[in-house]
């Protein structure tokens, strides 16, 4: 490697690492959001919390890479243009597109490396970390103190609780409906209270009534002193919401599709975030091509113009991103062309701005 293309990538190094870090922490405070109310008041042990973080820490990784490269690249070429060494290369007899190759060719690696990521590292860490949230909701008290709550279960149940007890770790007066397929309700179960015993819920002094197709009752409701609920998938999905395709790994997407497509069901929706799983790590490579010429070309506006330069970017990638994957998930545009687009708009960009740049 050539002197001047390790001294290009010793100024990559240190902006590259802030990005990364400052976004990957504001992606982390999203997970400790996510889990604020497991957190609150709860049982769970400092060290569960940490290594929790730290599974979720590789998924994060790979959305950061391509923000912590170009606003790597801006600063680094931003600095390097005011202090005047982007002219003595070029007096050397430097082009600029060979000052830029060096990390032209980091942003390939790093794309290339947050794909195997996505492919061979992340889905390992977010099970683990998926294991690692079950075993905290049996640590944890149902929830904060809260009133008149309303979830639902992956199942399709729907629940009411009158008010959730965390002091206790009780639920008080809560009623169940259960529905068929076409969303019917056929059976209601109302309880004075349901608590954990041993790794189960149990409803206590309740009773259950069956409902026919039409909603009419059928039969004397049935009463029962205590009897077991699955209720813990319920708890988990009123913690954490529901898990978006964001934090599934390519393999459960895959594999969802699959078990869809051969139930007759429309997959298209998981096919747009399957191809945005693979396009946003390569915009590590993209950003690169773009941010390199623009901070050379607005590098004497000032010292902040190479992170303006990122912000800037960053905006608008992510605006043609938002609308590709809404007309994508609307089913306005194909798939792949609603994934892989704005990398290669913005692609065509990059590669015009390096071969025109003097």
């Amino acid at each position: 490697m050539r002197i001047a293309d390790r001294y290009a990538l010793r100024h990559l190094i240190l902006p590259s690492l802030i990005g990364l870090a400052v976004f990957a922490c504001i992606m982390l405070a999203e997970v400790a959001w996510r889990i604020s109310g497991m957190m609150a008041g709860s049982h769970v042990t400092m060290g569960t919390l940490a290594m929790y973080f730290l599974l979720n820490v590789p998924r994060v990784v790979v959305w950061s890479i391509p923000v912590a490269l170009l606003l790597g690249v801006s600063m680094a070429m931003t600095g390097m243009e005011r202090h005047g060494e982007i002219t003595a290369m070029r007096c050397g007899g430097v082009g600029l597109a060979r000052i830029q190759t060096p990390w032209i060719v980091l942003g390939a690696a790093a794309a290339g490396l947050a794909i195997w990521m996505t492919q061979y590292v992340v889905p390992d860490t977010t099970e683990r970390a998926d294991q690692l949230f079950e075993q905290m909701t049996f640590q944890a008290p149902v929830a904060k103190l809260a009133y008149d709550q309303l979830f639902r279960s992956p199942d399709g149940r729907l629940f009411y609780v009158k008010k959730m007890d965390a002091e206790k770790n009780v639920l008080e007066d809560v009623a169940i409906w259960h529905t068929d397929r076409q969303g019917r309700v056929r059976q209601i179960d109302l309880a004075r209270q349901a608590r954990v015993e041993g790794r189960q819920w149990v409803l206590l002094k309740g009773y259950s009534r069956l409902f026919a197709a039409d909603g009419r009752p059928l039969g004397v409701p049935t009463e029962f002193t205590r009897r077991p609920v699955v209720l813990w998938a319920a708890i988990q999905q009123y913690y954490s919401d529901k898990r978006t395709p964001y934090e599934m790994s390519i393999t459960e997407i895959q594999d969802l599709t699959r078990v869809l497509e051969a139930g007759g069901k429309d997959a298209h929706q998981l096919m747009v975030h399957l191809h945005f799983k693979y396009s946003i790590p390569c915009a590590a490579f993209i950003f690169v091509l773009l941010a390199a010429p623009l901070a050379h070309k607005y590098a004497r506006m000032g010292s902040f113009a190479g992170i303006v330069l990122a912000i800037v970017i960053l905006f608008l990638y992510n605006g043609v991103r938002s609308w590709t994957l809404a007309l994508g998930l609307a089913g306005s545009m194909p798939p792949v062309v609603a994934g892989w687009l704005p990398n290669v708009i913005f692609g065509a960009v990059g590669v015009w701005l390096v071969s025109v740049q003097k």
